[in-house]
């Protein structure tokens, strides 16, 4: 698990790169609940290159977050813990 500390209403971003045919299906979940976005979250694709945006961080968002992808042949994890600091 990577540990990710950083300053209330700074901009965080967590990136991960993932590649299959078919292409795999990627989802963010924090503290075991899918991450939907929001006008203050965003998810995005770019390439094979998916991230979990958001501009201005708040205390509110620190808990254990779960990049996790699907496909036919592989299933993934990668876990983040974000703490937010005033």
């Amino acid at each position: 698990m990577e540990d990710i500390s950083i300053h209330s209403e700074q901009y965080l971003k967590m990136t991960v790169e993932i590649e299959g045919i078919p292409e795999p299906k990627v989802q963010f979940y924090k503290d075991g609940k899918e991450v939907k976005q929001s006008e203050r979250v965003k998810i995005v694709k770019e390439g094979e290159k998916h991230s979990l945006v958001m501009e201005k961080s708040s205390l509110v968002d620190t808990g254990t977050f779960i990049y996790q992808t699907c496909s036919k042949n592989d299933h993934r994890n990668l876990d983040f813990k974000y703490s937010g600091k005033l």
